[in-house]
C-alpha cells in the first residue's frame, strides 16, 4: 500500500477527525500509513483513521494481483498449488453474477428454475435472495476562501449509537466525504433471471428502504447532522 506524508494545512481535515476520535492529531501521518484491512478480531470494533489501499508499490510503481502471481511462479517465495477438478467448476463473478451463474447451473429454488426449463441440480431457495448493499450518500460542501485541505489518502471508520452487533457502521473519506452505512438491515433485495442464458443481464433490485429504514437512514442522518 502506498501512502503519502501529511503536513501542515494538508492534514487539517484528518487532524480534526483524529481529535473527534480522541486520537493524536500529530500522528495523522502514521494513521495514513496503516492498513484498514488489518487482521484481527478487533477489526470489527476499532474506530480510527487509516490509509486508503492503492494499486502501487512503495516507490509509486503500479502493482496488482497479476504481479503477485508472476512473482510467485517459478520461485520459492510462496507455495503454488495446482488442483485439477474431475467434475464441474462454477465460476463466481461477484454479488450480481454469482447468483445468476448458480441458478443457470441448476442451483436455486426448484420451482423457480423449472420456470426457465433449467434442470434442477440442488433445490436451494436462498440463491438470489436477501441481496444487500451498503447505503451510500455523497456530501459536497461549498465554502468561501481557502478551505482545510486533504490529500484524499485517508479514510475514517466509526461506530454510531445505532450500530448493529456493536460493530463499526460508518465508513467515510475526507474532503469530498462519501458516507457508507454498513450492516444494512434491508434484506428485501434480489437477483433474478431474465432467461436461462448465462450471458443475459439478470434482474437486479436492491429494493432500497423496504426494511430496516429507521436504522439504515437514521445512521446517515445522524452523521450528516
Amino acid at each position: 500500500m502506498a501512502t503519502g506524508n501529511i503536513e501542515g494545512s494538508l492534514g487539517a481535515v484528518p487532524q480534526s477527525a483524529a481529535e473527534a476520535l480522541a486520537q493524536d492529531p500529530s500522528e495523522v501521518s502514521t494513521y495514513a500509513s496503516s492498513d484498514p484491512n488489518f487482521l484481527g478480531p478487533e477489526w470489527y470494533y476499532t474506530e480510527g483513521i487509516w490509509g486508503l489501499p492503492t494499486h502501487t508499490r512503495r516507490d509509486g510503481s503500479r502493482w496488482s494481483t497479476r504481479h503477485l502471481v508472476e512473482e510467485t511462479s517459478g520461485t520459492n517465495q510462496h507455495p503454488l498449488t495446482l488442483q485439477m477438478n474431475r467434475k464441474e467448476v462454477i465460476l463466481v463473478r461477484g454479488g450480481f453474477k454469482s447468483s445468476q451463474i448458480l441458478m443457470v447451473s441448476g442451483i436455486g429454488a426448484a420451482e423457480y428454475l423449472q420456470g426457465f426449463d433449467i434442470p434442477v441440480v440442488v433445490d436451494l431457495p436462498g440463491v438470489g435472495r436477501n441481496f444487500m448493499g451498503n447505503e451510500q450518500l455523497p456530501i459536497i460542501d461549498l465554502v468561501q476562501g481557502d478551505p482545510p485541505a486533504d490529500l484524499g489518502i485517508t479514510v475514517t471508520v466509526i461506530k454510531t449509537d445505532r450500530a448493529v452487533y456493536d460493530e463499526r457502521d460508518i465508513f467515510f473519506t475526507h474532503g469530498h466525504i462519501a458516507l457508507a452505512k454498513m450492516h444494512t438491515q434491508n434484506t428485501a433485495g434480489y437477483v433474478r433471471l431474465r432467461s436461462a442464458g448465462p450471458l443475459d443481464t439478470p434482474d437486479i433490485n436492491f429494493e432500497p428502504y423496504e426494511e430496516g429504514v429507521d436504522v439504515d437512514v437514521g445512521v446517515i442522518e445522524d452523521r450528516i447532522a
